[in-house]
C-alpha cells in the first residue's frame, strides 16, 4: 500500500510507532482522532442531510461520538454479512 502511495508512509510510520496512549505529543492518536471524525461525518451525513431537508437550521452536536458511531457501524456490518 505505502509503496504505491508514498505519501502514506509517514502516516503509517506514526501509527506503527504509537504507544497506545493518548499523550499530547502522540501523532498516532491525533491521526486516529481525525480518522474517527472523518468516519463519523461519512456515516452520519445521509441522516443529517435528511434532517436538514426538513429543518434548514438543523444542527447536531455530540460529546461522545464513539457509542452512536460504533452502533451504526455494527448495524451496517451485520446487515452486510447477513446479506452475503
Amino acid at each position: 500500500m505505502t509503496q504505491q502511495q508514498p505519501e502514506l508512509q509517514t502516516l503509517h510510520d506514526y501509527l506503527l510507532a504509537w504507544n497506545g496512549r493518548a499523550n499530547t505529543s502522540s501523532l498516532g492518536i491525533a491521526l486516529l482522532q481525525q480518522f474517527q471524525k472523518n468516519l463519523a461525518k461519512a456515516v452520519f451525513a445521509p441522516y443529517f442531510a435528511a434532517s436538514r431537508k426538513m429543518d434548514k437550521n438543523f444542527r447536531y452536536s455530540w460529546m461522545y461520538i464513539d457509542t452512536p458511531l460504533q452502533a451504526m457501524l455494527t448495524k451496517k456490518s451485520r446487515r452486510y454479512f447477513l446479506n452475503t
